[in-house]
């Protein structure tokens, strides 16, 4: 089966290239790598000798800056091949990756499979990584491991996604009114139309990317902003979704959180003396507090 494989990037770099390698050291071969720059005003390097070894075509185009979902449309757009495969531009994909989507859709047409997206325990270092895994870790256990997914059992990223063209264009593609949150839409609008959609979390993508704890804020921050929004534009996704709701804290939690904002969590961001003495079990509390603390449910 023909297959398309598409990444969206901002900034490129060495996370590109490791992802463009990981993928072209796969077992199977695909057709096209499709590389959508969402930003005119930097002069993004698109590794190419990796993939010109391999025999796969390699288109690259550069829009101005519109966003991750016009980003996965353009590439879309441009594709060739019946099957769509979306990659972040963090990810070190698995040798099988692309051999096990493929397979997927021999015998599944007409369906939409997304596979695992966390973040590779292995390479965790710092006290805060480890957090970052135990949080993941948490989730994995929420979801389904293999299966269909249902708005029951919601598991979806398309951070590795693989979709037949003819589906991607019943979907009309991903709504780029949406700054995020645009997979988790596509999944839903897929389920609401009757597409078959499956998670498999044996089809292994990590995730590259440890970020520091403000980072790690500030990711939450914009997702959880871009829920809230996605709740304003489709209401009725909060009765498919109940999950989508971030609950509010009563107002004698909010104002512990003000105060711990102002004092310990400062210690926390900035990795003080103190901090780094404690033991990882106290640490993970001071994490979690932290990012209660400056989470924009509180503001």
């Amino acid at each position: 089966m023909k297959t398309s494989v598409i990444i969206p990037t901002y900034s490129g770099g060495e996370k590109l290239a490791t992802t463009v390698k990981s993928l072209c050291a796969g077992t199977a071969r695909f057709e096209e790598l499709i590389i959508v720059v969402d930003n005119d005003d930097a002069h993004v390097v698109v590794p190419d000798h990796t993939v010109t070894k391999t025999g796969t075509t390699l288109i690259v185009i550069r829009q101005k800056n519109s966003g991750r979902a016009a980003a996965r449309n353009a590439g879309a757009s441009a594709a060739t091949s019946g099957l769509l495969l979306f990659i972040d531009d963090d990810m070190i994909c698995s040798a099988d990756l692309v051999s096990k989507h493929v397979q997927f859709h021999e015998t599944n047409p007409a369906c939409i499979l997304s596979g695992s997206g966390f973040r590779n325990p292995a390479e965790a270092k710092s006290g805060f990584d480890r957090f970052i895994i135990r949080q993941e870790e948490s989730w994995r256990t929420s979801m389904i491991a293999k299966g269909e997914v249902t708005f029951e059992k919601f598991s979806f990223t398309a951070c590795n996604l693989s979709l037949p063209r003819e589906v991607f264009s019943l979907l009309r593609g991903f709504d780029e009114e949406l700054s995020d949150a645009e997979d988790l839409d596509f999944g839903v609008r897929a389920l609401q139309k009757d597409i078959r959609v499956f998670y498999d979390g044996g089809i292994i993508a990590f995730h590259n990317d440890f970020p520091s704890p403000g980072d790690f804020i500030r990711r939450s921050n914009e997702y959880a902003k871009a829920r809230t929004a996605l709740l304003r534009l489709r209401p009725d996704y909060q009765q498919l979704l109940p999950s989508l709701v971030i609950p509010k804290n009563g107002p004698l939690k909010r104002f512990f959180l003000r105060i711990a904002k102002k004092t310990v969590c400062r210690g926390v961001l900035e990795n003080g003396p103190l901090f780094r003495l404690l033991p990882l079990r106290m640490k993970f509390f001071f994490y979690r507090l932290t990012l209660s603390a400056f989470s924009v449910v509180n503001e």
